[in-house]
């Protein structure tokens, strides 16, 4: 069971870089350890040389409080702007291209005052007073227009050739000044699926006019609507793919953007979780080094590799019931279940100061390796 995962904020530096060290213990880990080591060797097989690390000197050695950081998965787009408060009345439509049908929430838009779902392939809406659902569910890989629409006469769900309709409605469009496309705002109701030409009114008046067509290099989703509210992608979903005006007459998005103006959003998908640094590796020159956390825990941990982030960290059962974690910029490893960590040896034969190389010695031959 794993104990502790961590990762660093830069897959390589150079020296004198900062290297930020981003760690999340399980509940119980009350606290861990932080020190520098100079791996050498990583080879744990019964027939290879072991594992050959060296101990350095690092500013951020020492011990830290153990905490826990989430991890948001799934992509979405995210729009945060005042123009979006005080609206009793709205209508939002955009065209959705579903991949996947499952009897999980998969949250299409939200606001906190209510989302519109799909749940098992059926497009609905609920509120704080109650839900409303069309009977048919939305054909996979296929485009359908959506629309939800609060007015005078309540709540109106429509998709395709189908509509319903609720005489209970929420408090308006949102309170909280925040609107998500293919996620709940506090995450967890992630969407497979594309969506694409994503339109918001209020009465007459438009309120946002996103344009996914452009900036396809940035995770900043531009709006065309006179209050500028501009989206914010997370967790990269896949941009430049195509739209529902796609005819195949353009097999390159840079040449006909307008037919590649949709993203397909993953419930699983997951660029960085966002940790804040626990500590932090530069400033001043140093060697190409890797941080070792050996977290206080109890015996017989299991190895478990985690990988998360830039680097590739994994946990360990060590000496004396100890947890370790290493967090190296490049490739995995593991560390051997009950071996200490040990300084390296001079396997040469020659004594320390005489110049000569280190070397290791080579694994005896070994049928199917």
């Amino acid at each position: 069971m794993r104990q502790l995962a961590g990762y660093a904020d830069r897959i390589s530096a150079k020296p004198g870089d900062r290297v930020g060290f981003k760690v999340s213990c399980d509940p119980g880990v009350a606290a861990y350890r932080a020190d520098l080591v100079r791996l050498w060797c990583l080879d744990d097989h019964r027939d290879g040389p072991g594992l050959q690390t060296e101990a350095v000197v690092a500013a951020f050695a020492g011990d830290y409080p153990g905490r826990s950081q989430p991890v948001r998965l799934g992509s979405a787009m995210e729009v945060r702007h005042p123009g979006l408060a005080g609206h009793s009345w709205f209508s939002l439509t955009l065209s959705v291209f579903p991949t996947l049908h499952s009897a999980a929430v998969q949250v299409i838009a939200a606001t906190d005052l209510w989302q519109m779902r799909l749940v098992d392939g059926r497009l609905d809406c609920v509120t704080a007073v109650g839900r409303l659902a069309l009977e048919d569910p939305l054909p996979l890989n296929r485009w359908t227009e959506v629309a939800l629409t609060l007015d005078s006469e309540g709540l109106m769900l429509r998709a395709g050739g189908q509509q319903a309709s609720a005489l209970f409605a929420p408090d308006g469009l949102s309170e909280d000044d925040v609107l998500f496309l293919a996620d709940a705002p506090e995450g967890g109701a992630g969407f497979f699926g594309k969506l694409a030409r994503p339109r918001l009114w209020s009465g007459a008046e438009c309120l946002a006019t996103c344009d996914f067509s452009s900036r396809m290099g940035s995770i900043t989703v531009p709006d065309r609507g006179p209050q500028a509210m501009h989206g914010r992608l997370i967790n990269m979903p896949f941009r430049a793919v195509t739209g529902p005006d796609w005819d195949g007459s353009a097999q390159d998005w840079r040449v006909r953007p307008e037919h590649y103006d949709a993203i397909h959003f993953h419930a699983d998908d997951l660029a960085d979780c966002g940790w804040q640094d626990d500590f932090a590796l530069g400033g001043s020159p140093w060697p190409a080094e890797r941080a070792l956390c050996r977290a206080a825990a109890y015996r017989g941990l299991g190895p478990d590799r985690i990988h998360s982030g830039l680097a590739a960290p994994c946990a360990a059962r060590g000496a004396g019931g100890l947890s370790r974690l290493v967090c190296h910029i490049h490739g995995l490893c593991e560390l051997p279940g009950d071996e200490p960590l040990q300084p390296l040896r001079d396997v040469s034969g020659a004594g320390a100061g005489t110049g000569a190389r280190r070397s290791l010695p080579q694994p005896s031959p070994r049928a199917g390796r």
